[in-house]
């Protein structure tokens, strides 16, 4: 999967992440995980890997999460696809 992403992050301890999840009967049968430390000032394309055991997928989580302990840290994201 891929992304464009944008982060200010205001200290060392903040970070961002995106995790998928594909399942199949509510059980989680393919993932993928992108994090990421550092401020991203411009919009960026990321690349989200992600395992491929089948193709028999029902539906999807994506968790889009900023661990910030700092009020001026951002984390934008936009036009998730796959590619």
């Amino acid at each position: 999967m891929h992304a464009y992403v944008r982060c200010i992050l205001g200290n060392p301890s903040d970070d961002v992440g995106i995790r998928i999840e594909l399942l199949k009967n509510g059980t989680v049968i393919d993932q993928g995980l992108w994090t990421d430390t550092i401020s991203i000032k411009q919009w960026t394309e990321i690349t989200i890997p992600i395992t491929n055991t089948t193709s028999e997928i029902d539906s999807a989580y994506i968790n889009i999460n900023a661990a910030s302990t700092s009020a001026t840290a951002h984390f934008w994201v936009d036009d998730l696809f796959f590619k």
